[in-house]
């Protein structure tokens, strides 16, 4: 009810002052200001002199004049090691096998051919365990 005894048409007064605001619209400005002044001088003092000399002769460029050379060159040395016997590490009883054979053995293996391989200390390694199941 006390609503409907002032029902006039005079505007309500505001309640911030607009002398307050423009202060601090004022002081927002100058910490902005200040803080891109600053920025500016980071940067200048970050990114160091300037450029170099301009290199008046430039290096040639190392492209593979022989790509097709040294690429059958890679796959002769490739084919090589795929096709003979050597140690990988003596020490430990690691040899390579020619590949073709190598697919042999595993072929021959039939559904065994998965199965976990017994250690080299136990004396039948890559034989399977049983040759028909798959070892376990």
């Amino acid at each position: 009810m006390a609503d409907a005894a002032r029902h006039d048409d005079t505007p309500e007064q505001p309640g911030v002052r607009g002398g307050r605001v423009l202060v601090v619209m004022a002081g927002a400005f100058v910490v902005l200001a200040a803080a891109v002044v600053g920025l500016w001088f980071i940067y200048l003092g970050a990114r160091g002199p300037g450029p170099g000399p301009a290199a008046t002769t430039f290096p040639a460029p190392r492209l593979d004049t022989q790509e097709e050379v040294h690429r059958l060159q890679f796959q002769a040395a490739e084919r090589r090691t795929l096709d003979s016997y050597g140690w990988i590490d003596r020490k430990a009883g690691l040899a390579r096998i020619p590949i073709d054979e190598a697919m042999t053995i595993i072929a021959g293996r039939g559904a065994a051919a998965f199965a976990p391989l017994a250690s080299p200390a136990g004396g039948n390694a890559g034989a399977p365990t049983s040759p028909g199941g798959s070892g376990r």
